[in-house]
């Protein structure tokens, strides 16, 4: 097969007559206008796709006897070509796109040779007569025409087996269609057919249905008797039940009823033996029926959109594996109904927050002491009626707390705003303070949560009126922000952002009036609620009400196994009793004496062998505790972080004890926090440098943390909570008093306070060297930015770089020998977060793996708010130099090959540049072999260097093989065999492989996420073998559809339990049309058992703009520790021989059974890389190569068997 698409006004030289064996040609999308004459003189020529082109077709075609399949879609055609009724062996005919064209009597004389007639999208309002007379047709297309009707002729069609009439606009159908009892595929989706007759009972050789989109309200019984059908498509329907009798169909593979109003399930549905995609998702389903879980052959099963209590969504979002776990489970220690709420209590500082919980907790007044107001989150469980159970977190107000709230902001929860209606006046100034902050931070966190606005202190603002204007002007400014929201939300959604952006995304839900608490005041530094119980009730009744709203919380009332909810119990009962050590044989709560001096130490974390333990009492194996611990993880109710090697055999059962570990170190009073007895052993002097380096240099040693701990607590646990959190990081310092010593600190930016320091400007002076260049890079926020982010961002990037100095909005560091300068600038609304570095123009791809790598992981942190606004930019150069306090934000992007060596600089009216190498992203930012890890690190951080690979299994490896495609001719020959080898991979790697063939586009983009959303905490690592088609734009589905590759790989970035592990994926398949040549002359070629191709990419496709592929959107980077592997560069083909495989498949395997015992990850793809630029085709007098491209952000070496790093670095 020779493919040329895409290649504008090619010329076809007469030379290529002596391709005599050639017999498929593609010259989609050439721009031709007339057919190149050497097309003629192909005489063995079967497969001739001229689609995308506006060319005339001679008389002279006829002449091609063997052609079987012409392809003219897109062609602009108005009637078929005369020539083309003259082909005498012509089976396939594709006119798809041709809007209008005439379909001429002629056709007819192709009768006995037609198979295979596409129309789609000719606009066709009636069947042409011509197309019933084909009478041989086994594949007739006539999706997305404007048919109403069909004639009664179509009944002619005795022959077809496949049958597409999608979105027309057909309302019946005539009962010749039942009667074509040869079909096997038949599509009639998007039509308004609304009911289905009895006949569709006759095509009992139906395989494939899709019914989608239909407005069916019921289907007729004969449906279920279609027993030979292996897909079933009824999604987008409006179906309210499903029947038992869905059993029958006992040979079906894919059921999809996703997107109708179904609230049940039959329990026939564990018939389907043979299913293994199930699609539910959006539907109205609260329950799943326990036989789904014995669906053994199940592989996939969308779920999301639905309001499941049963199994709780916590449990389906863990997939078919946990689904069965929890029904075993169920089967075997009965149901237990579970309602809990949690309540987050906000506001600004003195707001009345802890007053009230307080109440709420004891049923009377409570006074609240200045000095006993909440540091950081206090939480207690509430129980005001028998059926829920409340439990209320009551946020600190002071902003050094705020740092520590968002790690507790979850979008089930139901919030309370207290307004101190005697501090607020009717200004934007308070508003904002009271309000407006707290109401974007939870908009931009848990977008689509409830909160209601709560007055306190009622008794200080008197008078009625004033209460009014008040609330009103409080009522008034919600709406305008409410309003913003969804304004800004339209707007992103017709913009490509940072990341990926849902246009139905709600924002957030205010319910209720503005509640009145009466608060009574008390001599000054106190308050409490009115001992009047009417405002208790109200609060109480309010919270009852809102909480039994099926539209506010219709995942309130879970259906559990008992053992869970008795291990839960157990659990909570544990936070209260002593160490492990020292715990009694029930686990049950001991009861302690009040004075500090005579409790006993708290138990702040449990592990393993105390949860088996706990297990064991609650009637659990040990090989059914993971699912409880995952669903508790999942709900909130424990914390697990076994991607953390300090922690990963911990877990944390009692947050509000992790949190009060917390409160010691983020206190809003320093002076308080030095004060503390455990201290004493200092001396004044000592306890006043120690506060004033946490003050002023946000530095702590871990001496003193240690003492702010409670007794019995190891603190490095807590320091690798916080820095895990991106609280704080570790530094080391010299001994005063012994320089060859080292002490431990901890630096913790959310104390930084002071400015850039002035010695500073000799190592990055405010005017850019005239040797120099500066490459800066900018993520622009709009809007509300979240507290702390930059500080949590300067945190995370201290693995990365060296030799830093911090400041309240800076940091200055060293990265790979080079200065960098990282800075958070309001501007305007906005805020400017900017990386830059300099050097020499000449050093400039260097420089991008400075600061890219740093860019990322901003950008993983963002995906904590989905609704924060952001871009990506590089600023220009140019304006940089010249001084300009407004410099020009080019988009970020990668470069591409249409791209000028020059760019223009628009702030003075292009008539300067700079290099285009200062303004576009390189492709390949940090490629396997250029002799430098991403990220130097000191020799004495050496055994940190490497990512932990112990597990067994190592990880999950998915590989997605396409082979057989929609359009037979794109089926990938030779492709099965890359299995075997990818088997031999994982084997080796010991890697657990999961196998998904022939997808379409939708298939591989709910795959991953699907794979995505599942707890990888138990694995090390995660590998995706990909294998298709390709395009510049991605890869191809089985359908032709595109998928993005940086969409694939978005989809694991926010998998909390992959962060810092290694995700590596391997993309086989094309990049392009052009093959890579020895010489400067010929064309890609196919011959022998060797082939390459390159699949078109939709007419609408949009260029390829990625993060470090062409495959990717221009602003969704992809996260850190990852690695991509291609089969080629850019714009060029991979090569598959259909004997043995593709060849970077081969060559990857080759290498790593070779080497994987003993070589680091580099090193093999380096070898990977050498072999398959070895491998040559051979066709005529030309010579095809093959060159795989790496791009990574792994930020340490990466051994399979750790063992070979020992033996390497003794």
């Amino acid at each position: 097969m020779l493919v040329i698409r895409n290649n504008r006004n090619i010329i076809l030289p007469d030379e290529m007559s002596g391709l005599s064996h050639l017999t498929a040609l593609d010259l989609d999308g050439c721009m031709l206008h007339t057919l190149p004459p050497v097309v003629l003189k192909l005489p063995n020529l079967q497969y001739l796709d001229l689609s995308g082109n506006q060319v005339s077709l001679p008389d002279e075609l006829n002449g091609l006897n063997n052609l079987k399949v012409l392809r003219l879609r897109d062609c602009n055609l108005d009637t078929v070509p005369p020539a083309v009724l003259n082909l005498p062996q012509l089976e396939e005919l594709d006119l798809f796109g041709n809007s209008g064209i005439h379909l001429p009597d002629g056709l007819a004389g192709l009768t006995n040779c037609m198979r295979v007639l596409k129309l789609e999208g000719t606009d066709m309002t009636t069947v042409p007569p011509v197309v019933c007379k084909l009478t041989q047709l086994e594949w007739l297309d006539l999706s997305g025409n404007q048919l109403q009707t069909l004639p009664v002729e179509i009944g002619q069609l005795t022959n077809v087996k496949h049958l597409y009439l999608s979105n027309c606009k057909l309302h019946t159908l005539p009962p010749e269609v039942w009667r074509l009892t040869q079909l096997e595929w038949l599509d009639l989706s998007g039509n308004q057919l609304q009911t289905l007759p009895a006949e569709i009972g006759q095509l009992t050789n139906v395989k494939h249905l899709n019914l989608s989109n239909c407005k069916l309200h019921t289907l007729p019984p004969e449906v279920w008797r279609l027993t030979q059908l292996e897909r079933l498509d009824l999604s987008g329907n409006q179906l309210q039940t499903l029947p038992a009798e869905v059993g029958r169909l006992t040979q079906l593979e894919w059921l999809d009823l996703s997107c109708n109003q179904l609230q049940t399930l039959p329990a026939e549905i564990g018939q389907l033996t043979n299913v293994k995609r199930l699609d539910l998702f959006d539907c109205q389903l609260r329950t799943l029926p326990p036989e789904v879980g014995r669906l053994t052959q199940l592989e996939r099963l969308y779920l999301y959109g639905n309001q499941l209590t049963k199994p709780p969504a916590e449990v389906c979002d863990q997939g078919i594996a946990a689904i069965r776990q929890y029904f075993d489970e169920l089967e075997r220690s009965k149901e237990a109904v579970s309602a809990h709420l949690k309540v987050v209590v906000l506001g600004e500082t003195m707001a009345g927050k802890t007053s009230l919980v307080r109440t709420l907790n004891s049923g009377k007044s409570t006074l609240t002491e200045e000095e006993d107001r909440t540091h950081c989150v206090e939480i207690t469980q509430l129980a005001p009626d028998n059926n829920i159970t409340f439990k209320v977190y009551d946020f600190g107000g002071n902003k050094v707390y705020h740092l520590t709230h968002q790690f507790f902001l979850t979008p089930d929860a139901f919030y309370l705003l207290l307004v101190n209606i005697g501090e607020y006046t009717c200004s934007e100034q308070s508003y904002q303070k009271h309000v407006g902050f707290w109401l974007d931070t939870l908009n931009a966190r848990v977008p689509g949560a409830v909160v209601s606005i709560v007055w306190s202190k009622k008794d200080l603002c008197r008078k009625h009126q004033e209460r009014r204007d008040k609330t009103t002007h409080i009522q008034t400014k919600i709406s305008q922000q409410k309003d913003m929201w969804e304004k800004q939300t339209r707007k992103d959604a017709g913009q490509r952002d940072l990341r990926e952006k849902d246009p139905s995304k709600q924002t957030l839900r205010i319910v209720g009036d503005v509640l009145e608490l009466r608060v009574s005041v008390k001599p000054k530094s106190r308050f409490l609620v009115s001992k009047s119980p009417r405002s208790l009730k109200k609060i109480k009744r309010f919270l009852r009400e809102k909480a039994n709203d099926d539209e506010l919380f219709p995942r309130l009332i879970r259906t559990l196994p008992r053992t869970w909810v008795e291990f839960e119990q157990l659990i909570k009962h544990q936070a209260s009793t002593e160490t492990p050590e020292q715990a009694d044989e029930t686990g049950a709560s001991v009861e302690t004496s009040p004075p500090e001096e005579s409790q006993k130490p708290k138990q702040h974390w449990l592990t393993m062998t105390d949860c088996k333990r706990i297990g064991q009492l609650a009637g659990l194996s040990a090989e059914s505790l993971e699912p409880v611990l995952s669903y508790l993880q999942q709900v909130g109710t424990i914390l697990r972080y076994t991607d953390i090697p300090e922690l990963k055999d911990l877990v944390f059962h009692d947050p509000p004890a992790l949190i009060e570990l917390f409160k010691d170190l983020f206190h809003h009073d320093t002076s308080a926090l030095f004060s503390t007895p455990r201290l004493s052993h200092f001396t004044s002097a000592q306890l006043s440098t120690f506060q004033s380096d946490l003050c002023d240099c946000g530095l702590i040693q871990k001496e003193v943390m240690a003492c702010l701990l409670p007794p019995k607590v190891n603190p490095d646990i807590i320091t690798a909570l916080m820095q895990h959190f991106g609280l704080c990081f570790e530094v080391q310092a010299k001994d005063n008093t012994d320089p060859s010593k080292h002490t431990r600190q901890y630096k913790i930016p959310w104390y930084l306070h002071k400015q850039m320091p002035e010695e500073l400007m000799s190592i990055w002076p405010k005017n850019v060297p005239e040797e120099q260049e500066q490459l800066q890079l900018m993520c622009n926020i709009r809007g509300f930015c979240p507290r702390g982010l930059f500080q949590r961002f300067s945190v995370r990037i201290h693995p990365l770089v060296k030799d830093r100095v911090d400041w309240k909005d800076g940091v200055m560091a060293y990265r790979q020998d080079y200065p960098v300068l990282v800075c958070s600038k309001p501007v305007a609304d906005d805020t400017y977060i900017t990386i830059a570095t300099r050097g020499k123009l000449a050093q400039a791809d260097e420089m991008w793996g400075v600061v890219h790598p740093l860019l990322e992981v901003l950008v993983q942190l963002l995906q904590e708010w989905p609704s924060v606004r952001c871009s990506l930019h590089v600023t220009c150069a140019h304006c940089i130099k010249e001084g300009r306090d407004r410099p020009y934000q080019h988009v970020l992007r990668d470069r591409t090959t249409e791209d000028d060596r020059d760019v223009r600089c628009p702030g003075v009216k292009k008539t300067a540049s700079t290099s285009a190498d200062l303004v576009y992203r390189p492709a390949r930012l940090s490629a396997v072999g250029r002799g430098s890890s991403l990220t130097r690190r000191r020799p004495s951080q050496q055994e940190h260097d490497c990512y932990k690979m112990t597990s067994d299994p190592r990880g999950v490896a998915l590989i997605i093989s396409n082979t057989i495609f929609l359009e037979p001719e794109n089926n990938r020959q030779g492709g099965e065999k890359d299995l075997d080898r990818l088997g031999e991979i994982c084997d080796k790697l010991k890697l657990h492989q999961e196998i998904k063939e022939n997808l379409t586009a939708q298939e591989i983009e709910v795959v991953t996420k699907d794979v995505s959303k599942r707890d990888h905490s138990s694995y090390d690592c995660f590998v995706l073998f990909l294998l298709s088609h390709g395009t510049e734009t991605g890869v191809l589905g089985t359908d032709g559809q595109h998928v993005s590759v940086d969409s694939i790989i978005s989809s694991f970035q926010a998998c909390k339990s992959l962060v810092g592990k290694p995700k590596l994926f391997f993309i086989q398949a094309c990049r392009g049309g052009k093959p890579s040549r020895t010489s400067q002359t010929g064309t890609e070629a196919s011959y022998g058992s060797t082939e390459a191709t390159a699949s078109q990419p939709p007419p609408s496709a949009a260029p390829a703009t990625p993060a470090e592929s062409p495959d990717a959107g221009e602003t969704s980077p992809s996260d850190s520790d990852r690695l991509v592997m291609y089969a080629t560069v850019h714009g060029r083909v991979s090569w598959r021989d259909i004997n043995t495989g593709t060849w970077l498949i081969q060559v990857l395997a080759d290498v790593i059974n070779e080497h994987a015992d003993t070589k680091e990850l580099h090193d093999m793809l380096w070898r990977v890389n050498a072999g398959v630029a070895d491998l040559t085709a051979q066709y005529e007098t030309q010579e095809y190569k093959q060159q795989p491209e790496v791009t990574h952000t792994l930020r340490k070496r990466l051994y399979f068997f750790p063992q070979a790093a020992v033996d390497q670095n003794p």
